[in-house]
């Protein structure tokens, strides 16, 4: 193969990954809105509906903490079960909230447990159409969904940047 032929490939390659660059740009962009409607979106939509849901009194049974490995490091999340009476009928749950911390470092944890320690009183949030359905911490936690939302957006910036960097080849040393 000669130089000439080699450079005409080269450059059949650039064109095309030239001409690749946009649909590529729109189909990360499609990737980040899918994953994050998929991931994140459904258990803060569930989080906003709580606003609207009937509240009854309960009683937590048991309470504890469950150990969590984010890397190398351990971290805590809360078990909280807790029994609530709704129109005479007793429910259990055990759900927190729809937005999940991945993991709280031991003091904040153990002070969230002691927060619900057996016996407490807690105000439950319940759905009225299906009352099984409920959580005792309704509050909407834009902090994680807008650092998914931005890791999301950063890994499709690392890829694209990988196949496109931001600086052209010099092709001035080229002549035919």
């Amino acid at each position: 193969m000669t130089n000439l032929e080699t450079l005409e490939q080269q450059t059949d390659k650039n064109r095309l990954k030239e001409r690749l660059r946009v649909p590529f740009l729109v189909f990360l962009v499609v990737i980040v809105i899918a994953v994050f409607c998929t991931m994140d979106l459904q258990p803060f939509m569930k989080t906003v509906a709580t606003g609207s849901w009937s509240e009854a009194p309960g009683i937590t049974k048991r309470s504890g903490l469950s150990r969590v490995d984010i890397g190398k490091d351990p971290a805590w999340r809360n078990v909280v079960v807790y029994k609530y009476t709704v129109d005479g009928k007793d429910y259990v749950n055990d759900v927190i909230a729809f937005q999940l911390l991945t993991g709280l470092p031991g003091y904040e944890a153990n002070m969230a447990k002691n927060r619900y320690s057996p016996g407490s009183t807690v105000t439950v949030f319940y759905d009225p159409k299906n009352p099984q359905d409920s959580c005792i911490d309704p509050n909407r936690r834009w902090d994680i969904i807008s650092m998914h939302l931005i890791l999301y957006v950063l890994l499709a910036a690392l890829a694209y940047l990988s196949c496109y960097p931001p600086y052209k080849p010099d092709e001035s040393g080229f002549s035919t």
